[in-house]
């Protein structure tokens, strides 16, 4: 399928524009008729592009697709021009000979987009000429699950899974809090594991697992010896006395219990545990 024209800057304004007039209230029913799935979304003129993208993407969600953002650019009056995409637009590229990990892509190369124009009025929707960018080359997915882009957290529930991650929930007890918070948005477990992730990865500014582990350590006065390999200086091993360990130690220190593990975790190395 040709792409040259996905996003071409020469693409004309063919539909005319909407009267300035409301936007259509929001749907939150499914649709009645089969045309409508996978069907274009209403033109109309909304206050701000903010307000245009969460109308068209409430709109794809209960027609089986869901929106992307593609190329945007200001035309000669200063005013911004924004493609929105099927999501399902990327070219499935074939795997290489020599790539270790197994990646696997949603996209289709789907044509199918819309252009939002700024205008004194508002940010207007209008609809590309070619009728290739009027349908899409897919079946209508089965859940909006299936969309990355209809999973995304409000900031409502960012800021609920950031104070359960800080607190030590578990993350399938966590799911089932955000899950009621809000029931509108199909989170799987993956979702909140990859927002653990971007939450530890700000944690740590940068730095390495070990490295902030060891300057946590440092930072907490927390008693430690680093075993390092002296030739390329690399950690081989890491000795943790906290202080409830000591305390437990000096009061019961003619009985220890030592539990020791081999190759059980994802360092494949052991772990000693001793309790005084």
């Amino acid at each position: 399928m040709d792409q040259s024209n996905e996003f071409s800057d020469s693409d004309p304004f063919a539909s005319p524009s909407p009267p300035p007039t409301p936007p259509p209230p929001a749907s939150t029913s499914q649709p009645e008729n089969a045309s409508e799935i996978l069907a274009l979304p209403p033109l109309a003129v909304y206050p701000s592009r903010e307000a245009l993208f969460e109308a068209i993407q409430s709109w794809a969600k209960l027609r089986s697709y869901a929106f992307v953002t593609g190329k945007s650019k200001k035309v000669p009056s200063g005013l911004q021009k924004v493609y929105y995409a099927c999501d399902r637009n990327p070219l499935a590229r074939p795997a290489k000979k020599d790539q270790l990990r197994d990646t696997q892509t949603r996209g289709t190369a789907c044509l199918f987009s819309i252009l939002a124009v700024e205008s004194s009025l508002g940010w207007v929707i209008k609809y590309r000429p070619e009728p290739k960018f009027n349908m899409h080359n897919h079946s209508p997915s089965q859940s909006p699950a299936a969309h990355p882009s209809h999973r995304q957290l409000s900031t409502q529930a960012q800021n609920t899974a950031r104070q359960l991650y800080l607190a030590g929930v578990q993350p399938r007890n966590a799911l089932t809090i955000l899950r009621q918070i809000a029931p509108e948005i199909p989170l799987i477990p993956q979702d909140l594991y990859n927002y653990n992730a971007s939450l530890y990865r700000d944690i740590r500014q940068g730095q390495s697992p070990t490295e902030a582990l060891l300057q946590h350590l440092e930072s907490s006065s927390i008693k430690h010896a680093i075993l390092k390999d002296p030739t390329n200086q690399r950690l081989k091993g890491l000795f943790i006395a906290l202080p409830e360990s000591i305390t437990y130690l000096q009061s019961h220190h003619d009985v220890l219990i030592i539990d020791n593990t081999y190759k059980t975790n994802r360092f494949e190395l052991p772990l000693m545990d001793v309790i005084g």
